[in-house]
């Protein structure tokens, strides 16, 4: 199974605009997620005992809006976490929680 995190785009609403990063599985999109809510799936792994030795890095939070330059290397750097989660069954609790918690965000 193989992740990747090719995109980004900007979501505006009435109320905010915000990035969301496009994933795809196996070369098919999936749906879009924000990186608050890659966050959120990382640390439930981490309390599922989904890490098994030293706990992956994650891409770190920043405080103000991103620049293009720091947005790419968020992208990468989400890219880069997810294609390390090797193990098959940590893929499906990925692809699970995803569905479960942000099924407004998958594509149908």
């Amino acid at each position: 199974m193989h992740f990747s995190v090719p995109e980004t785009e900007v979501v505006r609403t009435s109320e905010a605009s915000y990035n969301v990063y496009k994933l795809y599985i196996n070369g098919k999109y999936h749906g879009s997620m924000r990186y608050s809510q890659f966050l959120s799936l990382h640390e439930k792994l981490g309390q599922m005992g989904g890490f098994k030795g030293q706990r992956p890095s994650f891409p770190s939070k920043k405080l103000l809006p991103l620049s293009l330059g720091q947005l790419e290397e968020r992208r990468v750097g989400l890219e880069k976490y997810i294609q390390t989660r090797k193990s098959n069954w940590i893929s499906f609790i990925f692809i699970e929680e995803i569905h479960k918690k942000y099924k407004v965000w998958w594509q149908k």
